[in-house]
């Protein structure tokens, strides 16, 4: 073999598997925060899970999100729409064939706009808070390439932990001033 052929594909090599790992979100996490709303039906417990997606994604890529068949119920169909760039559908789960029901998320476009958020209401089955849930990554031939577990976002602080930050560091400072001014 020539050694420039071999050199030239060595070259392309990292370009061929950054494109590889574009289309099918490489790198990809997803967060949740579970709000739990007003119940319209007595006896049927309203969930509303809101999704933020990390990572790329190339055109018709994304991300499935599983919901267990025992847990979750009546997703809501058809899901809000994201943006312009992405297409969104639900599956609802089949308890008697233990199937669950899945959120889908598919990019209209390469390098498609995470603003969202994804989100999704659902009737959950059990006392259990909703906690986290697996999501499967999904390549432009859809197929699986990785199946992982979201995590809950970080809470928002609330005004009150802001102030108590607030003075415990003019305290620090104040400290630090006295101890200076005393020498």
């Amino acid at each position: 073999m020539n050694k420039r052929i071999l050199g030239d594909g060595l070259r392309r090599l990292p370009i061929a598997l950054a494109l590889l790992a574009i289309s099918s979100g490489a790198g990809a996490a997803i967060q949740y925060q579970a709000i739990d709303l007003p119940d319209i039906v007595g006896g049927q417990d309203l969930w509303e899970y809101q999704y933020t997606v990390t990572g790329t994604f190339g055109q018709f890529a994304g991300f499935n999100v599983l919901f267990d068949s025992a847990l979750f119920a009546n997703l809501q169909d058809p899901p809000p729409a994201v943006n312009a760039d992405w297409s969104v559908s639900t599956t609802q789960p089949i308890p008697a064939l233990l199937a669950d029901g899945l959120y889908q998320a598919s990019a209209n476009q390469d390098a498609p706009s995470l603003a969202g958020p994804f989100k999704i209401q659902f009737t959950r089955l059990t006392d259990a808070l909703p906690g986290s849930q697996s999501y499967e990554l999904v390549d432009a031939d859809f197929n699986v390439t990785g199946t992982f577990a979201t995590v809950p976002a970080a809470p928002i602080p609330e005004p009150a932990t802001w102030a108590m930050l607030g003075v415990g560091l003019a305290a620090l400072g104040f400290g630090r001033f006295r101890g200076r001014s005393s020498r």
